[in-house]
């Protein structure tokens, strides 16, 4: 008897951690790209960590607004002057959002130096448009500053 409680107290004893495995899985997501992963990417902004370490963060949604409000599949996209030829794509495509504010499409991720960002995050379309409106359709990508 003496000995089957001293096994019980050492099982008692031993730490309860989660298996190394569990504990990585949990703590990477990969909507988010934290301040240590661009550090480690060694880039200049925060256009060229997002282009290195999510490149699909940049992709257009695969759908689009058009002027009239509607829906198109991708590869029949309005642009905002209303000509689907143009390429202009300023309410096309994924949106940059700095403090909750719109400051436009992933060219000005470019502005940013890579070691002020604390965190990079990215909202799937239906997410983005229910959040912000059907401007934000593609996506949006969230950055927040150290």
């Amino acid at each position: 008897m003496p000995r089957l409680t001293i096994v019980a107290a050492l099982l008692l004893a031993a730490p309860c951690a989660p298996l190394p495995a569990q504990n990585k899985a949990a703590k990477h997501d990969r909507s988010i790209i934290a301040a240590d992963e661009i550090a480690a990417a060694q880039v200049s902004n925060a256009y060229d960590a997002v282009a290195r370490l999510r490149p699909y963060f940049l992709r257009r949604g695969e759908r689009a607004i058009t002027a009239g409000g509607s829906n198109r599949p991708r590869g029949e996209q309005m642009y905002s002057d209303g000509d689907p030829t143009s390429g202009s794509s300023d309410n096309v495509g994924v949106r940059v959002l700095v403090d909750g504010n719109d400051v436009g499409g992933p060219e000005e991720l470019k502005r940013m130096a890579a070691n002020t960002v604390g965190e990079i995050r990215y909202i799937s379309g239906p997410d983005a448009e229910q959040r912000y409106g059907s401007r934000f359709a593609a996506g949006a990508i969230e950055v927040r500053f150290k």
